[in-house]
């Protein structure tokens, strides 16, 4: 009876063993089920959270976080980055947000970017200055051939002009015609576009029609700058087409404006010496160089008339 009822005490021991460690397997594994689960949660709960704070402009809250995820290194993926340079292209600050988007295509694997990280990289890229707009160019037609039109980040128009201005400042008029075109109905009033097309019709080899929209810039205009653009372009197409006597016209409103302009003397110089008044001519290259002694063109003009 001894012997039975010690076998039934080890046994029962036993049995009570193999609960106590069923039940530590279960709680170990209901550990990490469950903490698995909350980290699933809070990161999603910490993006959207992050998304509100952009969304609100509280920047600096959502920045901090951003930073400290990257700093971490922590399940580190391209919508870090992607987000941090969002922020700093808020801030304005298009350099750093230029290097953060750089990063989230480098972070993206096999992700798909949001479309928009095209438009994100070439705005920073057109923002740092003409230098940079052939990188713009290059990320602009990227989202432009991508994206649905209607669901531009800014509206089609808007950058349309944009991608105009590179196109005229890299010489592609061919294609800044074609973007103009499309938009020059909305922007009559605009003398800075109206200028470019004046400028991108005259190097397509449309004199007359550029001439029309750089006199109703003339005549409209208070801008300094453009009016000084705009007469000094005027003048050289009439000097291109050797109307010479009509180019110093506008040659001479130039210096009135900008009486500092070498430029405009030496073309002065040179319509004069292509009507063969060289006394002049002299005179006008005289001060180009006065002005600026590395203008070549006025230098070597008045050694040839010398």
């Amino acid at each position: 009876m001894y012997y039975i009822s010690y076998n039934q005490r080890k046994n029962k021991s036993k049995l009570l063993l193999y609960i106590i460690l069923i039940i530590i397997i279960l709680a170990i594994l209901f550990f990490f089920i469950f903490n698995r689960k909350q980290l699933v949660l809070n990161k999603g709960l910490s993006r959207t959270y992050i998304d509100k704070l952009i969304e609100y402009k509280e920047y600096d809250k959502a920045l901090k976080l951003l930073l400290k995820y990257v700093a971490v290194g922590e399940n580190l993926n391209w919508w870090y980055f992607y987000k941090i340079g969002i922020i700093y292209y808020y801030l304005s600050d298009y350099l750093t947000s230029l290097l953060y988007f750089r990063n989230a295509d480098f972070y993206s694997d096999s992700y798909k970017l949001p479309q928009d990280i095209y438009f994100y990289i070439g705005d920073n890229y057109y923002k740092l200055g003409k230098s940079y707009y052939l990188y713009a160019i290059d990320y602009f037609e990227k989202y432009l051939k991508i994206s649905n039109p209607n669901k531009f980040i800014i509206p089609l128009e808007e950058f349309l002009y944009k991608l105009s201005i590179m196109y005229v400042d890299v010489g592609r008029y061919d294609d800044a015609y074609k973007i103009i075109n499309k938009i020059l109905n909305n922007f009559q009033n605009d003398y800075r576009l109206l200028y470019n097309y004046a400028l991108t019709l005259k190097n397509l080899g449309k004199n007359k029609e550029a001439i029309n929209y750089l006199e109703i810039i003339k005549d409209n205009t208070f801008d300094l700058d453009i009016r000084k653009d705009t007469l000094f372009l005027i003048g050289k197409i009439y000097c291109e087409i050797e109307d010479y006597k009509k180019a110093i016209e506008y040659f001479f409103l130039c210096v009135d404006i900008s009486p500092s302009s070498d430029i405009s003397y030496y073309y002065l110089g040179y319509c004069y010496s292509q009507l063969h008044d060289n006394k002049t001519a002299i005179n006008y290259l005289t001060k180009a160089i006065l002005i600026n002694k590395n203008n070549e063109l006025a230098k070597n003009l008045l050694k040839a008339l010398k």
